[in-house]
């Protein structure tokens, strides 16, 4: 089954220090995307973690930065959703959603062509953040309020009016 991207280059947060055994010091993220008008019984949402800061000098804003899928970033931590239901709106003027196994996904620099294309990195530096799966230590500025990418397109920030919200809990268990 074929998977799509649907957002690349989520850059990290530098502004804390969790301490693994201890949750309440995570940091929350929150981010809105596009979920492609589909029927999906069973489908979920996968998040990569390239752990740029493992991989030395190739992490610096110019370097060759690491490479994922099944590339050259040896750490990457990965988190699943459960398995959830999409029901595409099959209406003609919703663009007649389709099978999932009959979805051809698009590229994804064309669904999110206002995602910014340059982070911070070491030292300041701009970071290039536009070829896909190639990545290098990239972070911004992330809310303290509502969790949200400061530097990212209001799209990416409004809420989706608490269609896929988690009542009461910063932290989403999956």
């Amino acid at each position: 089954d074929e998977s799509c991207v649907l957002l690349d280059h989520i850059p990290h947060n530098d502004c804390c220090s969790p301490s693994i055994p201890d949750p309440t010091t995570y940091t929350p993220y929150a981010i809105t995307i596009n979920i492609p008008n589909v029927i999906c019984e069973r489908c979920s949402l996968h998040l990569s973690n390239p752990m740029t800061d493992k991989i030395g000098g190739d992490g610096a804003p110019t370097a060759i930065g690491c490479t994922d899928p099944d590339g050259s970033c040896f750490s990457v931590y990965h988190s699943c959703t459960k398995p959830f239901r999409i029901v595409g709106d099959t209406s003609e003027s919703g663009g007649g959603a389709v099978p999932r196994s009959e979805y051809q996904c698009p590229n994804y620099q064309d669904v999110n062509e206002n995602w910014p294309k340059v982070w911070t990195g070491d030292n300041g530096g701009d970071v290039d953040a536009s070829t896909p799966g190639v990545y290098r230590r990239e972070s911004s500025v992330w809310s303290t309020d509502d969790h949200t990418l400061t530097t990212a397109p209001l799209s990416y920030r409004e809420d989706t009016g608490g269609l896929c919200s988690v009542a009461s809990s910063a932290y989403p268990k999956w």
